[in-house]
């Protein structure tokens, strides 16, 4: 029910600090959220819109700090991962590109290794060794991440561990680095794109 009521200050750190022009009370969170789609089904913005208890009724502190160092921590671990991730997804081709002059090849090439090679890597390793399912990089990147936030993998590929997944990880973008340092060693010997 809304009314028009004695203003309540939000919290300070809010980021809707002020006077509410219109106050809704609600007795529990499930009407609450239920006013708040049908607002937003109306065409109000869920940024027009702000939760608030009265002044006396705030609680008398939160605990934000494990909460937050762990939402950080988490935050880190996956921007890590997800250099990792471009890291060997930019490598990886790039070597494929030094090993082999000609664009088309060097592109076939990659898409027989990610997904052919993967596919099969996969499919080897469900019915030999789960570690040389680690030849696949989707399949290293995705255990690195479950296995750090410890997930359980939907679906019936196999599991191994972080160590495999980051020894086969850094192989792959170890050689195709050294493709890179080798096309362009022999670029330079050969006098192309050198100095008089």
């Amino acid at each position: 029910m809304a009314s028009y009521a004695q203003p309540v200050f939000t919290p300070i750190g809010s980021s809707h600090l002020g006077r509410p022009t219109l106050i809704a009370r609600y007795a529990s969170l499930p009407e609450l959220r239920s006013a708040i789609d049908t607002l937003e089904g109306q065409g109000v913005d869920g940024d027009d819109l702000t939760i608030v208890a009265p002044a006396d009724q705030l609680p008398g502190g939160t605990e934000r700090h494990r909460t937050d160092s762990r939402v950080l921590s988490h935050t880190m671990v996956a921007l890590a991962v997800g250099v990792l991730g471009t890291l060997v997804y930019a490598a990886v081709p790039l070597g494929f590109s030094a090993a082999v002059t000609n664009r088309r090849y060097a592109l076939a090439l990659w898409a027989v290794y990610y997904v052919v090679i993967g596919w099969m890597a996969q499919g080897i390793a469900t019915v030999t060794s789960p570690e040389l399912a680690a030849l696949d990089l989707g399949a290293s990147l995705k255990m690195i991440m479950l296995n750090l936030f410890d997930a359980v993998a939907r679906g019936r590929g196999p599991r191994f561990s972080t160590s495999i997944a980051l020894i086969s990880i850094t192989a792959h973008a170890a050689v195709a680095i050294a493709l890179v340092f080798w096309r362009v060693r022999k670029a330079q010997q050969t006098g192309v794109g050198g100095s008089s």
